[in-house]
């Protein structure tokens, strides 16, 4: 798929701030070596050329930041239909790969639609104008609200997901989001939550990104499977992928 063909909104400094390193240390690794100075200085340039391009690919073809997502199981909403709720939408990415991947599905995008954690001008026209590229446009809604106070009656959806934006919150609020997801799916509803890890790929691409207070501690899949399990959902599968931890999870009738 073409990185290039949707606008998620994560502007240079997330998306290709890696082409800096790669150039200066390729400039650097040359120099040196033309100049035949220190082989060290050569190495060291090299090295960090190499950590450069390794970086861009993992954020653009392993992390996929720039496409839509994966899901990561065969097993969320299996039979390819339902109404689901996109919870922490952003610019669309996990709401596109449930329309996508599940042709007889329809999706509530729910988001502040505030800009924040990398997405630039954060807004529905966004989603909806990825969701047109991907072809879904006329089975995406959009609603603006917060997480942990929906707008919805209980029961009112068939599946939810949610990816990379319960674990932004602080713990009592991630908690109360996973409340209200469980208040709004129906009895046996599925949920298939997805959050960052800091797995080998985010520790080359991004090694300071364990500065951040939800990294850590607020990564593991033993952590979320018992929030999940706290707020009365059956654990059905949790795993990995590149960068992310997923649980899926289904509402207990």
């Amino acid at each position: 798929m073409n990185p290039f063909e949707y606008d998620f909104g994560y502007g240079w400094q997330y998306s290709y701030i890696h082409l800096i390193p790669f150039a200066i240390g390729l400039l650097m690794a040359i120099v040196s070596w033309r100049l035949k100075r220190s082989r060290w200085l050569t190495a060291i340039g090299a090295l960090v050329a190499v950590w450069g391009l390794a970086g861009l690919w993992i954020l653009q073809f392993a992390v996929r930041i720039n496409l839509p997502l994966e899901l990561p199981s065969d097993k969320f909403l299996a039979s390819g239909r339902g109404h689901v709720l996109d919870v922490g939408a952003g610019s669309g990415r996990a709401a596109i790969a449930v329309l996508r991947d599940r042709p007889q599905t329809t999706v509530v995008a729910l988001d502040w639609f505030k800009e924040g954690y990398g997405i630039e001008e954060n807004s529905s026209a966004r989603v909806f104008a990825n969701a047109q590229k991907a072809g879904v446009r006329e089975r995406i809604e959009v609603q603006s609200a917060d997480m942990c106070d929906m707008p919805f009656e209980p029961g009112s959806f068939d599946a939810a997901i949610s990816s990379y934006a319960i674990d932004h919150m602080r713990r009592d609020d991630s908690k109360r989001a996973l409340n209200e997801v469980h208040r709004v799916l129906r009895p046996g509803g599925e949920f298939l939550l997805e959050v960052m890890h800091m797995d080998a790929y985010v520790r080359v691409a991004l090694p300071i990104a364990g500065a951040h207070g939800y990294l850590g501690p607020m990564t593991t899949e033993q952590l979320w499977r018992g929030l999940l399990e706290q707020a009365s959902f059956e654990v059905i599968e949790s795993g990995t992928m590149p960068g992310t931890v997923y649980v899926l999870a289904r509402k207990r009738p």
